[in-house]
């Protein structure tokens, strides 16, 4: 192999994944992952003073997939290439979410493939979530509960509607959603939950999630063996537009239960090995809390002004929220959704509005409200 070509390849790489860079930048806590990563995984990410900062010939080599680093929030285990945070919070139906904070890189190439991948799902969730999903719910949702819906037959069927397209447009996917954020490398994994949550519930719910090892396994053979050969003649010989729409989501699909089954297969090993650890943290509910007292005080206030708008405008008919009636955690159930983005916010953990939405959505259409 010619160096020179390996150190080149590895300069444009570098330099397309500080392009992406620039169009990622403006999500929260994306900035803090990166001034993470790029900074030594063995040290810590704030600054030292020239005084402390031995000379460059004193210093060992470090190598970035054994040294350990500060620890994360709430977490017990160092941050580390090879050490996973999960951080669990409920949802609708009794049913939890994890979700596992971005991984360091280890070198250049592992640092381009999780910014492209962040990348691609960031567009993804643009296009379905909130273009596609946006407007269906905005136009068939209130069919739902619409005062009217025992007396008029076209109310009955835009909620018919309504919730067959949900079945269908929802994949039975949160253990999917979990496991591909999982490291393959991982060698330990720590699971950061609220006191709220009941210990059982979390081991009760991950061992659902590794029974269902086999459901992607079918999925993948399904695939593979029956679906791709005919996708592959049809786009060849019969319909090339549509046959390659297909072969493209069919080949997402591959990789994506390929993905979740090898991850599963890591988490059930360490789990064996004792490497999975269960950290319950007051702070953590404190934080949760916290954040819950604030994104309702921030309703009371809007509900005041909107009623208050309504009274000068004339138009005060009773039908402007209550302050006393706007959200409130109770403990234990579903969060809204400016809580979970503000703790996104506070804890740098990226896309934890998305898997928190896209886990609760499985939770209300396929186990119930």
């Amino acid at each position: 192999m010619n160096p020179v070509k390996n150190i080149t390849g590895a300069k444009n790489m570098h330099l397309f994944s500080r392009t992406l860079l620039r169009h990622c930048s403006h999500k929260p806590g994306f900035v803090r992952w990166i001034q993470t990563s790029t900074s030594n995984p063995g040290q810590p990410s704030h600054p030292q003073s020239a005084q402390q900062q031995p000379q460059d010939s004193d210093k060992p080599k470090s190598n970035p997939a054994t040294a350990p680093t500060t620890p994360r929030p709430f977490a017990t285990t160092s941050t580390h290439p090879l050490h996973t945070h999960v951080y669990v919070l409920p949802t609708l139906s009794n049913r939890l979410v994890f979700h596992a904070r971005l991984p360091l890189p280890a070198n250049p190439i592992e640092r381009f493939l999780i910014v492209a991948g962040y990348a691609y799902r960031r567009m993804r969730f643009v296009l379905w979530d909130e273009a596609v999903a946006a407007n269906w719910y905005r136009a068939l949702g209130p069919s739902v509960n619409a005062p009217d819906l025992a007396t008029n037959p076209n109310t009955r069927l835009q909620k018919t509607v309504f919730e067959a397209g949900n079945r269908w447009g929802t994949r039975k996917a949160d253990d999917e959603y979990f496991f591909k954020q999982v490291p393959l490398r991982a060698r330990e994994i720590e699971f950061i939950y609220p006191p709220s949550i009941p210990l059982k519930q979390i081991k009760t719910q991950l061992n659902t999630y590794l029974q269902s090892r086999s459901q992607h396994s079918r999925a993948l053979f399904l695939y593979t063996i029956l679906i791709f050969p005919p996708l592959m003649f049809l786009a060849k010989f019969v319909l090339p537009i549509f046959a390659n729409f297909a072969f493209v989501y069919v080949a997402f699909r591959v990789a994506g239960a390929w993905r979740a089954m090898t991850a599963a297969n890591r988490v059930q090993v360490l789990l064996d090995h004792g490497r999975c650890v269960f950290t319950q943290s007051p702070e953590f509910q404190a934080k949760i809390e916290q954040v819950c007292g604030d994104v309702t005080a921030q309703l009371k206030q809007e509900a005041v002004e909107m009623r208050s708008q309504n009274r000068v405008g004339g138009g005060d008919d009773g039908s402007a929220l209550g302050s006393e009636n706007v959200w409130k955690w109770d403990g234990k159930g579903d969060l809204h959704d400016e809580v979970v983005l503000k703790l996104e916010q506070d804890l740098s953990m990226h896309e934890w509005s998305r898997t928190y939405r896209r886990a609760r959505m499985v939770a209300l259409v396929h186990y119930g409200s």
